[in-house]
């Protein structure tokens, strides 16, 4: 009897310190779980009409895209969510504003106003042609170049313009007449807005646009 005593005690005594070791773990999970909490993820503001929602409370960055609804939003397989935002293209433009610098520098040119034409290139600007003549570098350059251009009307006009807007790297067909008639294309670097970088293969020809491409017209 006295045997069944104290094998109760040291029964009732290893529970206490079972019981109290699973509180010790416990304490310890829970504490590991608010240190994981502690991590921030800096996720992008969601599109309209949708919300963050996390997949594991203990991973701040494991999330997905929620609709009002509750269902996922159109463009999420349902996976993980982590903020990956895409860094924004700096002075970047599109190749509507391509186009519209172009035109802007074919109008510029037509109207005899060098100074308007030399602000649509960059400060150092780089202008040539590979096969003829001098290269002329900056704006104050361009500047006389275009104004020794404008002493007689002279007829600038784009035929096709082609723009890649990943590189910022452009293209034309033109045909340019003063003194003389060419027909050509240059090929042109934008930065920030600006032509930066200017190559045009000129041809000189009494034939008019029409005629020049007659073989091979489209």
């Amino acid at each position: 009897m006295q045997y069944s005593r104290v094998l109760f005690v040291m029964i009732l005594g290893g529970s206490t310190v079972m019981a109290a070791s699973q509180g010790q773990q416990q304490q310890q999970s829970s504490s590991q779980a608010d240190k994981r909490m502690a991590v921030i993820c800096d996720h992008a503001a969601p599109p309209a009409g949708t919300h963050w929602v996390c997949n594991d409370r203990n991973d701040p960055c494991n999330c997905r895209l929620e609709n009002e609804g509750g269902r996922l939003s159109p463009d999420d397989d349902g996976g993980p969510r982590f903020h990956t935002p895409e860094p924004q293209a700096s002075g970047k433009i599109s190749v509507s504003d391509f186009e519209k610098i172009m035109t802007a520098l074919a109008a510029a040119r037509n109207e005899g106003n060098a100074a308007q034409a030399a602000d649509l290139f960059t400060e150092n600007a780089v202008y040539g042609n590979p096969g003829s003549g001098p290269t002329h570098k900056g704006r104050a350059a361009l500047r006389k170049l275009f104004s020794r251009a404008s002493v007689q009307p002279r007829k600038f006009e784009w035929h096709h313009l082609l723009f890649n807007e990943p590189d910022q790297v452009g293209a034309g067909e033109f045909t340019l007449e003063g003194g003389r008639r060419y027909h050509g294309m240059a090929i042109v670097k934008i930065e920030n807005g600006r032509i930066s970088h200017w190559r045009e293969y000129p041809v000189s020809s009494r034939l008019n646009w029409e005629e020049f491409t007659s073989e091979n017209r489209f």
